[in-house]
């Protein structure tokens, strides 16, 4: 088996308004975007739960830690989502961003910490994803207050920031040695970045659902750029579900791997492959979900129907961290 690795970033920011319960549409700026902190045990579970279920605020006033399991002093959670969109920020970084508003019932009161989980915050089962103290326009910890005739929306975005950068190595194919170039691919779409952030909240390239498969795409021509959907043609073969093989997730490896399958049978128009690309699918309608990787060896790669090959790739996720 050959296996490639490549890593992604995460990063998320609120907004905080007040709306006037009158239907009004009158509406205060209680702080602008600020950003957060992602949690140990949010990064860990984004192979088993989302992020965007539930938002919550309180009163607590400790400094954010990646060890937070839940907010200091919670108070009042919502489930009521609204204007979930996704949306691409376009060079130089292209990331990709989901940005989902949550309403919360009328209450007065003031707040100094806001979260995002998979439940509420009385669910002793909760996931912390997201935790972060209210800030000032200095970047400052304050409090926010709503009135007896207010309610609050809170907005939060979760961006995914794709490799710019290629990863060069080596493989053993046979007796031989190849060296590679990995690269992102259609780092410009948001529907090819950001749409499973904003489907079902879950931020890896796939996550062991039954209706989910990696797909493996093979070409005999070069990579393209990393804005560029695939290899350049000819293509001579594309994978299905039944090529697919899902590794099971080791625990705090914050990557998940998959394999795709060359069969004996299939690629052999040309006598060699050059480039292939990894996505995933959903096998219900066809739907494309989550990130593009392609792949280039050099020299080609021998392909007739005595060789079969399977391919492994590895999608790792962390923190953003500018460069």
């Amino acid at each position: 088996m050959i296996q490639l690795n490549i890593n992604s970033g995460l990063a998320g920011e609120y907004r905080i308004q007040a709306f006037k319960a009158d239907g009004s549409g009158r509406s205060r700026l209680l702080a602008d975007w600020f950003s957060n902190v992602i949690t140990d045990v949010g990064l860990e579970q984004m192979t088993v739960t989302g992020w965007k279920s539930y938002c919550h605020v309180g009163t607590g006033t400790t400094t954010p830690s990646e060890t937070d399991s839940a907010l200091a002093s919670p108070v009042m959670s919502t489930n009521a989502r609204s204007n979930s969109s996704n949306s691409n920020a376009g060079a130089p970084s292209y990331y990709s961003q989901a940005s989902i508003d949550y309403t919360f019932p009328v209450q007065a009161g003031t707040w100094t910490e806001v979260g995002v989980s998979n439940k509420a915050h009385t669910d002793g089962a909760q996931v912390l994803y997201s935790r972060a103290l209210i800030v000032d326009g200095s970047g400052n910890p304050t409090s926010i207050t709503t009135l007896a005739d207010e309610y609050l929306v809170v907005t939060y975005r979760l961006r995914l920031y794709p490799p710019l950068e290629d990863v060069n190595g080596e493989v053993s194919i046979l007796a031989d040695t190849y060296n590679y170039t990995l690269r992102a691919a259609h780092v410009s779409s948001s529907d090819t970045w950001a749409t499973a952030l904003y489907d079902n909240g879950k931020s890896v390239l796939f996550n062991g659902q039954s209706s989910q498969y990696l797909r493996g795409f093979f070409y005999t021509g070069n990579i393209g750029t990393i804005t560029d959907t695939s290899p350049s043609t000819p293509k001579v073969y594309e994978s299905s579900s039944s090529d697919f093989t899902a590794h099971s997730y080791v625990g705090g490896s914050l990557r998940t791997t998959g394999a795709v399958r060359l069969p004996y049978s299939s690629g052999n128009t040309y006598g060699f492959i050059r480039s292939m690309m990894w996505y995933q699918v959903k096998n219900s309608g066809g739907v494309w979900l989550f990130q593009r990787y392609q792949c280039q060896f050099f020299p080609d790669i021998p392909k007739d129907n005595t060789y079969q090959y399977t391919f492994s790739l590895g999608v790792g996720w962390g923190r953003y961290v500018a460069s």
